[in-house]
């Protein structure tokens, strides 16, 4: 069984864009977060793809500022991964691919979208295999010195 789903997780990674400190404190519940208490940075729609140990994982997720005060995602860290980074997809006619994305923006009363074929998280060498019903912890860090955490649940795709 274990075999079988280890194959599934690398068929969905060659088939699907596989985009690409566990969460103690803030959270809300799967998919959800606190807002901050000096921002009001909050998420919606968070969700991850199961991902093999050792391979690339994506995480997909909405950001909405609700502040007077732009604020700029810099970086984040998940708790199943030695790395997380923020990246991008890119098409150029025949060829697509993914691309570092840098810090992203998030302008006063604006959102940012982080969803698959445009801006997303990559997780870089998964420590361990994830399936579908896991729920994996996220901190995304932002210029301002704020730290939101995000619980991702597992799933094959946002609508599931």
């Amino acid at each position: 069984m274990n075999t079988l789903r280890t194959m599934l997780s690398l068929i969905l990674l060659a088939v699907l864009p596989a985009a690409c400190g566990s969460p103690d404190r803030g959270e809300t519940g799967e998919g959800t977060s606190r807002e901050l208490p000096e921002g009001q940075i909050s998420v919606t729609g968070a969700w991850a793809r199961p991902a093999a140990q050792g391979m690339t994982g994506g995480a997909y997720l909405t950001l909405h500022n609700r502040t007077a005060a732009d604020d700029t995602l810099t970086g984040a860290s998940a708790s199943a991964a030695s790395r997380a980074d923020l990246h991008r997809s890119v098409n150029n006619g025949s060829l697509s691919g993914m691309r570092p994305a840098g810090p992203l923006a998030i302008p006063a009363g604006d959102s940012l979208p982080l969803a698959p074929g445009g801006y997303h998280l990559m997780f870089m060498r998964m420590e361990r295999s994830t399936e579908p019903g896991d729920t994996l912890g996220l901190e995304l860090h932002f210029a301002s010195g704020d730290t939101l955490l995000v619980r991702l649940p597992v799933k094959l795709s946002g609508d599931s």
